[in-house]
């Protein structure tokens, strides 16, 4: 029999991030880019290549601004991977913050 009046544990969210917020998204077309990107870029070390990092930050911003001036001009896909320009564009600037934009953890 469930108990009313119970104490519960303390937890303080008020910082953290509504990760919950994210399910609003439609993920498939980034993960489809991913998996194309990464029969194009082959594994390393079991990891996947673009994991590597150590590219600038202008190179990601290059790339995106290359698939969104293709989306303004009216195209949907790109004609080399066959993905949308708008989950390249997602993809790039996933990378930029993952790689290069992250707060340290400590």
């Amino acid at each position: 029999m469930k108990k009313t009046n119970q104490r519960k544990a303390a937890r303080d969210d008020a910082h953290k991030e509504p990760l919950g917020e994210l399910g609003w998204f439609d993920w498939a077309p980034l993960a489809w880019h991913c998996h194309v990107g990464r029969t194009k870029y082959p594994d390393v070390d079991g990891k996947p290549n673009w994991i590597l990092g150590g590219k600038p930050d202008s190179e990601y911003i290059d790339a995106a601004l290359r698939h969104l001036m293709k989306m303004a001009q009216g195209q949907t896909h790109d004609t080399e991977t066959g993905t949308l320009h708008a989950a390249a564009v997602q993809w790039n600037m996933g990378a930029l913050l993952t790689l290069n934009m992250a707060p340290t953890q400590e």
